[in-house]
C-alpha cells in the first residue's frame, strides 16, 4: 500500500514538473478547455430539448392515430433534422478552412518577397494568420523558434489535418531541408491551385443550394398532405390501422429513409487521402 502511495505521489510530482516546464516554454496546456466545456454543455442542453420535443410529437402522433410505427417515424424524422442541417454547416466550414490555407500560403509568399527569411516569414505570418486556422498557426508560432523548424511544420500539418495543407507543408519542409530559392514560385502555384479548389467547392455548394431548396419544398408539401389526410381523411388511411398495415408503413418509411440517405451520399464530396500523415504499417 505504501508503495502505491509513493508511486502516485511521484507521478503527481512528475506531472507538476512537466506542467511548469511547458508553461515556461510558452505551451498552453489547457487552452480552449473552458470554451470547449461550455460548448459541450450547450450542445447537450440543445440535444435534450430537441429529444423532448421529438418525443412529445411522436406521442401525439401515436395517440391521435394509434399507429406506433407512425410515432416512431415522427420521432426519427425530427431527430434527424439537426443531422441533415449539420452537413451544410460542415461544407461552409470546409470551404472557409481551404480558403484560409490559400490565404496563409499567399502571406508567406508575400513576406518572403519582402526579403524576409523562411523561418522569419513563417513565424510572422503564423502570428497573425487567417481566423479559421489561427489557433493551429499560433501553436506553430510558439514551437517554431525553438530550433526544429521541420518538426514544427510536421506538427502543423497534423494539426491542420487537410490535404490542401499537406501540399504547402511538404513544400515548406523541402525548402527547410534543401533549397528555398524556388519556394516563392512554388507557393504561388500552390495558392492558385488551392484557390481553384475553393472556387470549385463554392460552385458545388451553389448548385446544391438549389437542389436543397427544391427538396425542402417537396418535403413540406408531402408532410402537409400526409397531415391533412391524417386529420381529415382517416377513411383513406384505415388500412394502416391493422398489424399488416403497420408493417407496410414501416416499409414506406424505410424507402423514404433510403432515398434521403442515397441523396446525401451522392452529394458527398470525397476527400483525397492525405499523403503526409500515413498510417503506420502494422
Amino acid at each position: 500500500m505504501d508503495t502505491l502511495v509513493m508511486a502516485a505521489l511521484g507521478a503527481m510530482l512528475g506531472v507538476g514538473l512537466l506542467a511548469v516546464m511547458f508553461t515556461l516554454m510558452g505551451v498552453r496546456l489547457f487552452s480552449g478547455f473552458g470554451a470547449g466545456l461550455r460548448r459541450s454543455q450547450h450542445n447537450v442542453e440543445a440535444l435534450v430539448a430537441w429529444f423532448a420535443g421529438a418525443f412529445v410529437a411522436a406521442s401525439v402522433m401515436w395517440a391521435w392515430t394509434n399507429w406506433p410505427v407512425g410515432g416512431l417515424w415522427v420521432f426519427a424524422g425530427i431527430m434527424s433534422i439537426p443531422l441533415l442541417r449539420g452537413e451544410h454547416y460542415n461544407a461552409d466550414v470546409e470551404i472557409a478552412k481551404v480558403e484560409a490555407i490559400a490565404t496563409w500560403t499567399e502571406q508567406i509568399r508575400d513576406t518572403m518577397n519582402a526579403s524576409a527569411g523562411l523561418q522569419q516569414s513563417l513565424v510572422a505570418t503564423a502570428s497573425n494568420g487567417p481566423t479559421p486556422i489561427r489557433s493551429e498557426l499560433a501553436n506553430f508560432a510558439r514551437r517554431a523558434p525553438r530550433g526544429d523548424l521541420s518538426g514544427a511544420l510536421r506538427q502543423l500539418g497534423a494539426d491542420l489535418n487537410h490535404p490542401a495543407a499537406d501540399l504547402v507543408i511538404v513544400g515548406l519542409q523541402s525548402a527547410t531541408e534543401l533549397d528555398a530559392g524556388r519556394l516563392v514560385p512554388l507557393l504561388s502555384r500552390l495558392a492558385s491551385s488551392i484557390r481553384d479548389d475553393v472556387q470549385m467547392r463554392v460552385r458545388i455548394e451553389v448548385s446544391r443550394a438549389r437542389v436543397r431548396t427544391s427538396m425542402k419544398i417537396v418535403g413540406f408539401f408531402v408532410a402537409m398532405t400526409v397531415a391533412l389526410m391524417i386529420v381529415a381523411g382517416r377513411d383513406l388511411l384505415s388500412g394502416y390501422e391493422s398489424g399488416e398495415g403497420q408493417v407496410w408503413l414501416l416499409v414506406v418509411g424505410g424507402v423514404v429513409v433510403v432515398a434521403i440517405w442515397s441523396t446525401r451520399k451522392l452529394a458527398h464530396v470525397p476527400q483525397p487521402e492525405r499523403f503526409v500523415a500515413r498510417r503506420p504499417v502494422e
